[in-house]
């Protein structure tokens, strides 16, 4: 086999411009060698062993540079323009997949055993190479470093004329192994004889067994993600953690303790936080921080500030990606979970904070959409303040059930404007007739009538204005009527209260001032009142446009990363 027709020969480097029969040919000679079985792989053994246990366009995510792969150096999926080395390069200079395969991306297409046919309708469901004929055409799969990214996704295919000689052409074999059962079994006790080794955990071990600390990172929010079935929405809420089997974060956990040497693994951060008694405030969450090097100087590190290299990174810095997928006030409760998976050999269950089960319980959402008549609408975002919930509704209020929904109204309670108005249609006419027998009320007052036809117990009138004096909402009453409808919410023994954007109709307040004020007076209720009843508040929005210039996702993303502190802490100043 000392015959080598590549154009670009180098010891480490794939052979190319081979044609489909050549590669057969050495197979043959190969296996005649060695007194193996060598052949060349099936479409579908070549895409399992590329994959390697992913579902990504690439075994490395769902996008690609050229500082991962030998391609063309065109960018994909808006990734900056790589480099185009304008020939193949030795094998094994990028990282490997999650089996430990090199250059399944790009460097020189590759041939299998398969025939082309169009789509997949027919194929054997076994594996094996599907062949129908003496086919001219052959299967070429995994892209070349003279084609673009996309080509190199594991899912693309192509073909050429089997004879086909080019220089971006090569090969990879197969090889039978005796015993393979064997070798399955003393493989899944690599990491702890305790364990078997899943497949959802073959690319993280890869990762970290090659000191892949940041891909490593990233993968573990993606598996557990995968697991919380969280993908879609990309972070995990309460539910999920609550819902998280222990068993699955007990392995990630030995995971990242066994390649790191015990540096890096939720128990290590688990026991730097019983240093400070597992308390659960925001104060106790940023001098945690501090010690893993995820705060500097007093302020949180964005992603690309945070440190990789081995040799500079603090106890329990990793992993940390998962955190970064949590809704605001998840920190303490996955802190609360690990802990009760009791994954620290220091810690024991005895030692989990009473309030753990309290928190649990009161995580529960209970306010509800009766009926999606706008398919756009929905929850934005929650967050917890003291064990209470804090959510954020884009849509229709009368689409709610809960026990308690605020409207604009004023003084003559006509209800007539945008949401009293809908409330009186939606509810039935007695609702404005129980308003209508309330009496004369003064704008900062409430009126409170039944909820008719909607889905709620209680209305509440929230007197906003009063035209007949000139009267209209001011900062002032807004805040007034804001407070009093969390606190009459509580007194009447209430646990789930509706609350719009209070004077923002007709009345002209301004959405942004509304938007302030509500959601620091709700915050300031619940964490200066030990409430027994109210348990969940809704700020609804009704308009998509309000939203987005209110930058609701921002405001969220901000409470997850500073707590909800923050917002009172920019109040006074």
């Amino acid at each position: 086999m000392n015959d080598n027709p590549s154009k670009f020969a180098r010891k480490n480097r794939p052979v190319e411009k081979v044609t489909w029969q050549q590669a057969k040919e050495f197979c043959t000679k190969l296996s005649k060698l060695t007194g193996k079985k060598y052949f060349l792989p099936s479409e579908a053994q070549w895409e399992y062993a590329a994959r390697a246990g992913t579902t990504t366009a690439f075994h490395y995510g769902e996008t690609i540079t050229s500082k991962l792969a030998n391609y063309a150096g065109n960018t994909y999926n808006q990734e900056p323009k790589g480099e185009w080395r304008k020939e193949p390069t030795d094998v094994g200079i990028f990282p490997p997949n999650a089996f430990g395969l090199y250059d399944i991306h790009g460097n020189v297409w590759e041939w299998c055993e398969d025939e082309w046919h169009e789509n997949y309708e027919g194929m054997p469901i076994d594996g094996s190479a599907w062949i129908l004929s003496a086919p001219k055409n052959k299967v070429l799969r995994g892209g070349s470093w003279n084609y673009d990214p996309g080509s190199c996704r594991v899912a693309n295919r192509t073909c050429l004329n089997l004879n086909t000689i080019i220089n971006g052409i090569g090969f990879r074999v197969c090889c039978l192994i005796e015993n393979a059962d064997n070798l399955v079994e003393s493989e899944e006790q690599s990491v702890n004889q305790q364990f078997t080794i899943n497949p959802k955990y073959i690319r993280l071990e890869q990762l970290l067994a090659n000191q892949q600390w940041k891909q490593a990172d990233q993968e573990t929010a993606r598996v557990m993600l995968k697991i919380a079935e969280r993908e879609e929405e990309a972070f995990l809420n309460i539910e999920a953690i609550d819902n998280f089997p222990c068993d699955d974060l007990e392995i990630i956990d030995r995971l990242w303790l066994k390649y790191s040497n015990g540096l890096f693994g939720f128990s290590i951060q688990l026991n730097i936080w019983s240093e400070y008694d597992n308390k659960l405030d925001y104060e106790t969450e940023c001098k945690l921080a501090d010690r893993l090097g995820w705060r500097k100087q007093g302020t949180w590190r964005k992603y690309d500030e945070i440190n990789f290299d081995i040799d500079n990174m603090y106890p329990g810095h990793l992993p940390w990606t998962v955190w970064g997928c949590l809704k605001a006030g998840g920190i303490s409760y996955l802190a609360l979970k690990i802990l009760s998976c009791n994954l620290s050999n220091t810690q024991n269950k005895d030692s989990i904070p009473s309030e753990f089960n309290q928190l649990i319980e009161q995580k529960k959402k209970l306010v509800t959409i009766r009926q999606n008549l706008l398919t756009e609408e929905g929850f934005l975002g929650d967050f917890a303040v003291n064990g209470k919930l804090v959510r954020i509704f884009q849509g229709d209020i009368t689409n709610l059930v809960v026990d308690v929904m605020v409207t604009s109204d004023h003084n003559s309670l006509s209800m007539t404007g945008i949401l009293s108005g809908k409330i009186r249609s939606m509810g039935g006419e007695e609702i404005y007739q129980e308003a209508q027998s309330l009496g004369r009320l003064f704008i900062g007052d409430i009126g409170i009538t039944n909820g008719g036809n909607l889905a709620c117990q209680k209305i509440f009138h929230a007197i906003v204005a009063d035209y007949n004096n000139s009267l209209f909402p001011t900062p002032e009453v807004i805040k007034k009527l804001v407070y009093d409808c969390l606190q009459i919410a509580e007194e009447l023994q209430f646990q789930t209260l509706a609350l719009p954007l209070l004077g923002t109709g007709g009345n002209g307040f301004s959405p942004k001032i509304a938007w302030q004020i509500t959601l620091q007076e709700i915050i300031n209720y619940f964490a200066n009142n030990s409430c027994q009843y109210l348990h969940e508040v809704v700020i609804v929005i009704y308009r998509k446009e309000v939203v987005a210039h209110l930058n609701i996702e921002e405001t969220l993303k901000q409470i997850a990363m500073q707590g909800w502190e923050y917002l009172l802490n920019e109040t006074e100043q």
